[in-house]
């Protein structure tokens, strides 16, 4: 995959829009990843075409912390 074609603003797991500050030419510190917690094993499922390029949008996130805590 050429990295041209990556949509970085859309998330590597479902498509979905990220939400991403920088993308939207916001200051990285305002963006709502900042204040999240993103376990290695997350980042693992993101192919590896991806990695680095493109983040993970904060339903995907919320999805996986729950499976890692349900009782949260």
């Amino acid at each position: 995959m050429d990295e041209s074609t990556i949509d970085r603003t859309r998330c590597p797991l479902c498509g979905q829009p990220n939400d991403c500050a920088r993308e939207k030419g916001q200051d990285k510190k305002d963006c709502w990843c900042v204040f999240e917690t993103f376990p290695a094993e997350i980042l693992e499922l993101v192919p590896e075409e991806k990695k680095g390029k493109a983040c993970i949008c904060r339903t995907c996130q919320r999805r996986f912390q729950q499976r890692l805590n349900p009782e949260d």
